[in-house]
């Protein structure tokens, strides 16, 4: 009887792929293979180690207690396996990429001239962008789909992550040109405790950062409704539907909107985060001294 070929990476990937959609047939379309080179894949390796690693359903399955631990195996040796191929890559000067994570606003008011910089100096590196909240963008950072974040840093703890601090910005309280406060200098959060607020979703620093200025006070925002589109925010507030907290930068490019500073101000630092004791690329050292020598904030 002839045995079966040893376990491959291709395989781990077949099957790590569909315990991540949790369907054969989605796995299928993600990985653009066919259905039947995923389940006899997966099949290989059930016959290889002689165990069961899936429990067909009628729709889908579900993992059966070899397969939660084969999963856990598998994600660690594709993990390796990724590792080991990004260091190879760089050694023979192959890997010109930098996983970038940025949250809306700091894409809006500082990422532009950063990206504009750092491309004069290396275009051959790509800088491929993701934009979510703030906390998603760590959790990204922690399981490796990033190399880096730039991120409000105030509360990042320092422990845990390499941080370089560039910039510093001010939160102010945004509101449209006919709102009776349009006309303040500075406004207290008391000022704000009644209006009807709209705030980036969970995740989002600024959102955890208002909660707890407003659990502070006592008192519960009155959010009517959250987003995680900085265009939506800015749209609700220049038509008088509600108030938000941006960056001041921001609110200096947004016609139709008035920004006005918190008394006492809320100051936000901005910085470049990266995990300690992580694998070094080449081009990830190009824009950590990049950040550091900070000739961008001469074009802002």
């Amino acid at each position: 009887m002839e045995e079966p070929d040893k376990m491959k990476l291709l395989q781990l990937r077949y099957f790590y792929a569909a315990c991540q959609y949790s369907n054969i047939t989605e796995a299928s379309r993600a990985l653009y293979v066919s259905q039947p080179a995923i389940t006899n894949a997966i099949r290989d390796l059930e016959k290889e180690f002689g165990v069961t690693l899936l429990q067909r359903l009628n729709r889908g399955f579900q993992l059966t207690e070899e397969g939660e631990f084969f999963l856990l195996q598998a994600t660690e040796l594709l993990k390796h396996a990724d590792q080991v191929t990004e260091i190879m890559n760089d050694r023979g000067q192959k890997r010109k990429l930098i996983r970038l994570g940025v949250p809306p606003m700091i894409g809006t008011c500082l990422f532009p001239n950063i990206y504009k910089a750092f491309k004069l100096l290396y275009p051959e590196i790509h800088i491929d962008t993701k934009e979510h909240g703030s906390q998603d963008l760590l959790k990204l950072l922690d399981r490796d789909y990033l190399d880096l974040v730039i991120l409000p840093t105030n509360e990042i703890p320092v422990s845990d992550y390499n941080v370089i601090n560039f910039s510093n910005t001010e939160t102010v309280f945004c509101v449209s040109n006919n709102h009776s406060l349009a006309n303040k200098k500075k406004v207290s959060i008391d000022d704000c405790l009644t209006q009807p607020l709209i705030l980036f979703h969970s995740g989002f620093y600024h959102t955890t950062l208002i909660n707890k200025i407003f659990k502070e006070r006592g008192a519960e925002p009155n959010i009517i409704h959250t987003s995680t589109q900085l265009e939506t925010i800015i749209q609700f507030i220049r038509k008088d539907i509600a108030c938000g907290f941006l960056f001041d930068e921001v609110v200096n490019n947004s016609s139709g909107v008035r920004g006005i500073p918190f008394d006492p101000p809320i100051s936000i630092q901005v910085g470049l985060v990266y995990k300690k004791n992580h694998q070094m690329f080449t081009a990830m050292i190009d824009f950590i001294q990049f950040i550091k020598a900070g000739d961008f904030l001469n074009q802002r």
